[in-house]
């Protein structure tokens, strides 16, 4: 998985393909110079629920980051740079693991 998001959205060089090196870059993703990002997922192939549960949250914790960052920003023109900063990033998954995902999430 690692490998793909490195490879699909170009993370940075510096990527270390683990798990404290992908929070930092899909929380950041200011190399890409669009402001809507969606992550379509093919059906999941993961069988190791532990991964899974902590994909999950990561996500998760990523879309709830930027949500707040972009509550945050009033319209005050000092604000303009946070404005251009701001990255609407949300991620879908396939119908088909929609059971899988939700009883991993119910850990």
């Amino acid at each position: 998985m690692f490998n793909k998001y490195y490879n699909i959205l170009h993370f940075p060089d510096y990527f270390g393909f683990n798990w404290d090196a992908f929070d930092e870059c899909i929380s950041d993703l200011s190399w890409i110079d669009k402001s809507f990002i969606c992550i379509v997922h093919s059906p999941l192939e993961v069988s190791d629920k532990e991964f899974l549960y902590r994909y999950l949250k990561c996500i998760d914790d990523v879309e709830k980051e930027w949500a707040i960052f972009i509550n945050s920003i009033d319209d005050n023109p000092q604000n303009a740079w946070k404005r251009q900063c701001v990255k609407y990033v949300r991620f879908y998954f396939h119908e088909c693991d929609r059971e899988k995902i939700y009883s991993t999430l119910k850990k």
